[in-house]
């Protein structure tokens, strides 16, 4: 049995706008086809493996100050196991960075 070593995602959520935002959600996506979740750098509120999805509640909390002002990113690090060979590595990854303001 071949065993892959994790591979890591970034999730990021970012105020390109003018105004300072709070409640910041994110939601990752991810083929379950490929991979299997293991960790994050910040706890989600919710995990559906089966579907393939990851949410995480105010990230904003990430930010310095707690808010999201315009420029500030927060991010998350998230870590994934591969589950088999994909012939397209990126098109696994694409669900990634599901950012809802």
């Amino acid at each position: 049995m071949l065993a892959w070593p994790p591979a890591t995602g970034q999730g990021n959520g970012a105020n390109n706008g003018n105004t300072t935002v709070s409640d910041v959600d994110l939601t990752d996506s991810f083929d379950t086809t490929y991979l299997d979740y293991v960790t994050a750098s910040f706890s989600p509120i919710s995990i559906d493996e089966a579907g393939g999805l990851v949410r995480w509640d105010n990230i904003e909390v990430l930010a310095p100050g707690g808010t999201l002002d315009p420029g500030e990113q927060s991010v998350i690090i998230v870590t994934l196991r591969a589950m088999a060979v994909t012939p397209d590595p990126q098109l696994v990854m694409a669900g990634f960075d599901r950012f809802t303001p």
